[in-house]
């Protein structure tokens, strides 16, 4: 299911299919669909759906639509296809043992990608064109970042339908390794952990040809490891394996010397005791899971709480001063809440196989799910302004069936619901 801002073909759909209740013509300023709207022919997914789209069996990405500044890349080599049906991709997932309240083996968030050596690189110009087996992609704003079966690490163009195509990047010697994870970040900075060299940060916006130029090693306290990590707007948030939470404000990057990490669990902590029986702050919640987009992020302890943070406008490596303001929503909480995705502007919590959804709905696009704007406007907690609809509060979505799988990206929203009846 999608909807949410349509302008520029973002979102997949035939115009002829939608229901004239659920379409939204604010021209000149926006298009979009108010409620969750099916897209076909896409019957079988693999367990989940990332920002932008799916992936067929050999695990290649297809879009049904585009995200915004993917004209920025390179297009002389992209090969259009039509968008196939996509089968069950081999995914590999670690889940925590759950006993009583606490989760007492810390999952390894997202897809784990199978271990694989490093690949050497070559120069050879055929090599650079590559129709990969991709283990994990990772959507930015203008770039997509993914790591094949070879262990190389990719970057993909985005043609108006069909797969995306991809280009190998060459690593430099210090950033040779088993590349474990990639995210692509919300402007031009991008992150990958590799294996014994820890969290790497570099700089792409699909420009710089097949070598990255400038990257920052990103080294925390006695170099624990990192498992998990958010590449913000003008932020890195990473979890170590400590279930320590720091932040490097990407602003004063070009200006310092050496990196210079915040630690930000406490503010966390101090929240989520609020929430916690006194009868086990004896052994305080540990955070074990990130995620995040633009000027947010989430993080997961594992008592089951979710605290949703905003990057503030002041300086991370001011310590005087507020870095990201925190919130504990009461209907996420107590193991209740499994995902949570971000657009722009707005916010998406899969809770109990429900949707639920509140922020900013921009020029009242369609991107909450919940209508028009004066269907909208009847919620509790709901408002407006010049820059369109506000929900205070999460708000549940109604849809038919489960909910299985939740994305979000700009003014977009989607969902993976499967058959059978909706939760209570």
């Amino acid at each position: 299911m999608v909807w949410g801002e349509t302008t520029g073909y973002r979102i997949a759909h035939h115009d002829s299919d939608l229901p004239e209740e659920m379409a939204i013509n604010n021209y000149p300023r926006t298009s979009g669909i108010s409620r969750p709207f099916k897209v076909g022919p896409i019957t079988r997914y693999d367990s989940g759906i990332p920002q932008g789209g799916d992936s067929d069996p050999i695990r290649k990405i297809y879009m049904g639509g585009r995200i915004e500044g993917a004209l920025r890349l390179a297009t002389s080599h992209l090969k259009v296809q039509g968008l196939p049906q996509p089968g069950r991709g081999r995914t590999t997932y670690i889940r925590p043992q759950i006993v009583g309240p606490r989760i007492v083996s810390t999952p390894i968030p997202h897809r784990v990608p199978i271990a694989i050596a490093a690949r050497e690189p070559s120069l050879d110009k055929d090599d650079m064109e590559v129709d990969p087996q991709v283990l994990q992609a990772s959507f930015g704003r203008y770039i997509i970042l993914a790591i094949d079966r070879d262990n190389r690490l990719l970057i993909g163009s985005i043609p108006p339908t069909g797969p995306v195509t991809y280009r190998s990047k060459l690593l430099p010697d210090a950033m040779s390794g088993t590349i474990l994870r990639v995210v692509a970040g919300w402007g031009s900075f991008c992150a990958l952990t590799i294996a014994n060299r820890g969290l790497i940060l570099f700089e792409d916006d699909g420009s710089s040809g097949g070598f990255i130029e400038k990257w920052h090693v990103i080294s925390g306290p006695d170099n624990k490891q990192v498992v998990d990590f958010v590449v913000g707007e003008d932020f890195v948030v990473y979890l170590d394996s400590a279930g320590e939470l720091f932040a490097v404000d990407l602003k004063v990057l070009p200006y310092l010397s050496t990196i210079q990490l915040t630690n930000i669990q406490d503010t966390f902590h101090k929240l989520t005791s609020k929430i916690t029986n006194l009868d086990i702050l004896s052994n305080p919640p540990r955070i074990v899971r990130v995620n995040g987009w633009f000027r947010r992020f989430v993080a997961y302890d594992d008592y089951g709480h979710v605290v949703i943070a905003e990057r503030t406008n002041s300086d991370i490596s001011d310590r005087s001063k507020s870095q990201f303001e925190p919130t504990v929503y009461e209907g996420l909480q107590n193991n209740s809440c499994t995902a949570v995705a971000f657009g722009d502007h707005h916010i998406m919590a899969l809770v109990g196989g429900k949707i639920m959804v509140w922020g900013a709905e921009s020029k009242g696009c369609g991107c909450f799910g919940l209508g028009n704007s004066d269907q909208v406007l009847q919620l509790e907690g709901s408002s407006r302004d010049r820059g369109g609809l506000h929900l205070k509060n999460p708000t549940v979505v109604p849809t038919d069936g489960l909910v299985v799988a939740i994305a979000a990206g700009g003014w977009q929203s989607s969902a993976l619901i499967v058959d059978g009846p909706p939760p209570v």
